[in-house]
């Protein structure tokens, strides 16, 4: 008898335990969370990028700007980024939850980078207008029209995910007679940004670069249009990466 009350006792505990996850069997609802290392920036040269997520998920991913499916390249081991590019991934669990698809953009200037930091400005900003002379002996690749062609400049680091370059007439320009590239970065989120690194430019020159300090920069700040504003400019640092 005293078997019989115990194997009841089981059964109803069980039940019970049975009943906890909502209806769903206590699977997980969460889906899983997918970090690209490193982080989608401007670099010198390729990248060996690793997606991280929890063990027992699926991760797929394209470098071809498509959008990923569970029929695209699955990911067994660090993707290589050779050129610039646009990676795409999510992972599934295997309870079946699916992340939604993220995206790191890669650019590989493939030479040397100078990067431009920004100090100052009273507070955050919306954007910068840069007049950057170059010393003698570097200068920047331009087209045929003499134009400054896409990737020269770059958005990075704190507005690289709501960081673009200005294009409207003469907004993106580079006087060889002055060695003076003139750009506009702009942030789109909606606190603008902030002191620190904002943008990088691919640089070329004849035999060693120069040092950080030959370089100069005059900074403005300005509205999402690229109009001038009247606040304080702030100050612009460099660093000289090859």
């Amino acid at each position: 008898m005293r078997s019989i009350w115990t194997a009841l006792v089981m059964l109803v505990l069980a039940a019970l335990l049975g009943g906890c996850g909502g209806g769903g069997g206590g699977s997980a609802t969460s889906p899983p969370t997918t970090t690209a290392l490193p982080k989608g920036d401007v670099y010198v040269s390729a990248q060996s990028v690793t997606l991280q997520v929890a063990p027992g998920a699926i991760t797929y991913y394209t470098l071809d700007g498509s959008t990923p499916t569970e029929n695209s390249a699955r990911y067994t081991g660090p993707v290589a980024v050779a050129a610039t590019a646009n990676l795409k991934f999510f992972s599934v669990d295997g309870e079946g939850n699916r992340e939604s698809v993220k995206t790191e953009r890669y650019l590989i200037a493939g030479g040397a980078l100078l990067r431009l930091s920004a100090t100052g400005g009273g507070g955050q900003l919306a954007g910068v207008k840069v007049e950057l002379t170059l010393p003698a002996g570097v200068s920047v690749a331009t087209s045929g029209d003499g134009s400054v062609p896409d990737g020269v400049v770059s958005p990075s680091a704190n507005t690289f995910q709501g960081g673009s370059v200005l294009s409207f007439p003469g907004a993106l320009s580079y006087d060889p007679a002055t060695r003076v590239l003139t750009f506009y970065i702009v942030s789109s989120l909606t606190a603008g940004f902030g002191s620190g690194e904002f943008a990088a430019v691919a640089i070329q020159g004849s035999g060693a670069l120069p040092d950080a300090g030959a370089f100069s920069a005059v900074l403005a700040a300005v509205d999402l249009q690229g109009n001038v504003l009247s606040s304080g400019a702030p100050v612009a640092s460099f660093r000289v990466e090859q």
